[in-house]
């Protein structure tokens, strides 16, 4: 027995519009399953739609947008501009429980939802870590210019908002 759940968002009360060929649909009790890459609908309390992703251009929930890479898997776009796309990846692990003779307890297996950034610049994805070095080399010839609306407005290089507003300021350059 797994504790907790593969989907992104802790329960099905989420708002959301799939867009599909210039069309947008709203649907409410969605979620997405980080396991399988899908998009899903509670229906009913045991009832579960699951929709086709070939069929999806992106889809925005609780206005957090998802667009497939290149190879198909969902990502949230952080932030898009012309100079820079910010994109977060989502994975699921399934973290091993334990049994632990001296106490005679049995710690449950559990799903961990591990993420990952990345920095898209000329359709090329690059992996980035929240740390200054990662990010001020997104920013190449503007890097100076980038450092100091950084401390100007005292953002934090570790901060995911922060560095979705610094990225956003970025395309504005």
């Amino acid at each position: 027995q797994i504790e907790g759940n593969p989907f992104l968002f802790p329960n099905w009360q989420n708002q959301g519009l799939i867009y599909s060929k210039g069309a947008e649909f709203p649907f409410d009790n969605i979620n997405f399953d980080i396991s399988t890459n899908e998009f899903c609908q509670m229906i009913k309390q045991d009832s579960i739609f699951i929709f086709d992703n070939s069929k999806i251009d992106s889809v925005k929930v609780n206005n957090r947008l998802l667009k497939p890479n290149n190879i198909g898997k969902f990502c949230e776009i952080l932030s898009e501009g012309k100079k820079l796309n910010l994109i977060k990846s989502y994975d699921v692990e399934i973290r091993k429980g334990m049994y632990s003779p001296v106490h005679d307890y049995k710690i449950p297996s559990r799903y961990k939802i591990v993420t990952s950034y990345y920095a898209v610049q000329n359709g090329i994805p690059r992996k980035v870590y929240l740390n200054k070095k990662n990010v001020t080399d997104l920013f190449g010839s503007e890097k100076s210019v980038m450092e100091k609306y950084i401390e100007d407005n005292k953002l934090s290089y570790k901060d995911e908002s922060d560095m979705i507003r610094a990225c956003n300021y970025f395309n504005t350059l």
